[in-house]
């Protein structure tokens, strides 16, 4: 159980190490003050780049230990590896086919 949630650190920190460098090569160091008006004009958020980029860190490095914490519960409650990886990629993938309501505000 240690070592998933190692590498899925890990694995946090590739990602987090790539966001960063993707993020001041398009916005710079001075970057991180502007609003995200001018990245997005429609985002209805007062946010800088910089507290979107921290919620971005913080809730992707939540998302990444809650998928290995879930592959960590189903392995021990299922027989195979197989029936793991099938139900883990359903529960990943299977919100991506439902449609969404064209009446909803987040449309």
């Amino acid at each position: 159980m240690k070592a998933s949630f190692i590498v899925s650190l890990g694995l946090i920190a590739l990602a987090l190490t790539s966001y960063t460098l993707l993020l001041l090569g398009i916005c710079g160091f001075d970057g991180g003050s502007a609003s995200v008006q001018i990245v997005d004009l429609m985002a209805p958020v007062p946010y800088t780049v910089f507290q979107t980029y921290l919620w971005t860190v913080f809730i992707g490095g939540l998302a990444c230990l809650l998928v290995g914490a879930v592959t960590l519960w189903l392995s021990s409650r299922m027989n195979t590896p197989f029936s793991v990886i099938i139900t883990v990629m359903i529960l990943l993938l299977g919100p991506l086919f439902i449609p969404s309501s064209k009446s909803s505000r987040s449309f």
